[in-house]
C-alpha cells in the first residue's frame, strides 16, 4: 500500500469512527409558557398518583426542559459549534420568510407512545398541532433540517421525524440498567389531556447537557416573530 492509500484508508477510518459518535447538540423550539409549566406539573402530579403505577418519578420530564426537536447535531469541536451557530444566525432572514413573520402558535393535546406495546414503554409524549395548520410549522423544520444536513451536522437518528414533546422517558432514571414502564393505565386515563396553546418563542442550538436550573445549555439562538 503506498502512502497516498495509507492516508486515504486512516480518513475512511476516522470517518467511520466519528459516525458512531452518539449526537452532542440538537435544534430545538424551546416551551419557556409558565401556563403550559403548570399544566404539565399537575399531570405529573396525577400520573404519581395511580395505582398500579410503575413510572419512576425520576422519568419525568422537568418542566425547564421541555422542548420540541428539531433535528440531532453531532458537533466534534468548538470550530463545529461555532460554524454551526453561525448557520442559524445566518437562517434569521429564511426563517421569517419562511413563517410569513407571523407567529408560530402550536397546541399540545393528547398522548402517545414512541415504543410498540405500552406495557413496555420508553417514551411518552404530547402530540403537537399547529394552530392555525397552514404547514408553516412543519415547512420551517425542513428549512432548518436540510440546510444543517447540507453542511454535515445533522444525525438522522430515526428513519421518520415525528414533532412531539417528550414528557416521560425511561433514560432520565437514576438507574444503571434502562427499564420500561406501563403505560397502557395513563394512556387510558389521561389520553385527551390538552396542554393548551402556546407560541414558540425562539429556536435554539443547544448542547446535550442541563444546566443548574435543569434547562439544555444554549450555544446560539435567533427569535421568532
Amino acid at each position: 500500500m503506498n502512502s497516498y492509500c495509507r492516508i486515504c484508508f486512516k480518513l475512511t477510518i476516522s470517518f467511520k469512527a466519528l459516525e458512531k459518535l452518539p449526537p452532542t447538540h440538537f435544534l430545538m423550539f424551546s416551551l419557556p409558557d409558565t401556563y403550559l409549566h403548570k399544566k404539565v406539573i399537575d399531570f405529573r402530579d396525577q400520573i404519581k398518583g395511580l395505582r398500579a403505577n410503575d413510572v419512576d418519578p425520576n422519568m419525568f420530564t422537568h418542566v425547564h426542559s421541555l422542548h420540541i426537536t428539531i433535528g440531532m447535531l453531532r458537533l466534534i469541536s468548538p470550530e463545529d459549534i461555532l460554524a454551526a451557530g453561525k448557520i442559524l444566525k445566518e437562517l434569521t432572514e429564511s426563517v421569517n420568510d419562511c413563517v410569513k413573520d407571523r407567529s408560530l402558535l402550536i397546541r399540545l393535546a393528547g398522548l402517545a407512545i414512541m415504543d410498540s406495546s405500552s406495557e413496555n414503554t420508553n417514551v411518552l409524549y404530547a402530540r403537537v398541532e399547529e394552530v392555525e395548520a397552514d404547514g408553516r410549522l412543519m415547512s420551517l423544520i425542513d428549512l432548518l433540517r436540510a440546510r444543517f444536513k447540507e453542511a454535515g451536522y445533522l444525525v438522522d437518528t430515526h428513519s421518520t421525524f415525528k414533532i412531539h414533546v417528550t414528557l416521560i422517558n425511561s433514560k432520565y432514571a437514576s438507574t444503571d440498567e434502562r427499564k420500561s414502564f406501563d403505560s397502557t393505565l395513563i394512556l387510558r386515563q389521561f389520553g385527551d389531556t390538552d396542554f393548551g396553546s402556546v407560541k414558540l418563542p425562539d429556536i435554539r442550538l443547544a448542547k446535550r447537557a442541563l444546566d443548574r436550573n435543569m434547562e439544555y445549555i444554549c450555544e446560539s439562538k435567533i427569535s421568532l416573530p
